[in-house]
């Protein structure tokens, strides 16, 4: 069962994340900003694997991958954003990991 969806934001494995009717997909090759199709897979984590099937709406930060093997080797997970776009992902793992940690330390005894 094919879904559509936005994907929101960058996780920190570099999946793409999308939420529809209340899950969260994880979605390999993917940008925030973009619309996609995927096919829901298995539970991971607080959401769902997916597979990507096709881009609906690039963002404007996608440029074709420098490496023909890029979605098949899995050494990398950003080369389809510009410089910027990857700043500004990265940017937001950043401070997602930060509240994270500051938010355990506040929890802690």
């Amino acid at each position: 069962m094919a879904l559509t969806l936005t994907i929101t934001e960058v996780g920190a494995r570099g999946d793409g994340i999308g939420e529809h009717e209340g899950t969260r997909y994880f979605v390999p090759f993917t940008l925030a900003g973009e619309t996609v199709e995927i096919e829901p897979g298995v539970r991971r984590g607080e959401g769902v694997a997916a597979t990507l099937l096709r881009i609906v709406t690039p963002s404007p930060e996608r440029q074709s991958p420098p490496c023909p093997h890029f979605t098949v080797c899995g050494g990398c997970v950003a080369p389809i954003s510009s410089c910027a776009g990857r700043a500004g992902a990265w940017s937001q793992v950043s401070m997602n990991a930060a509240v994270i940690a500051w938010s355990m330390s506040k929890a802690a005894p």
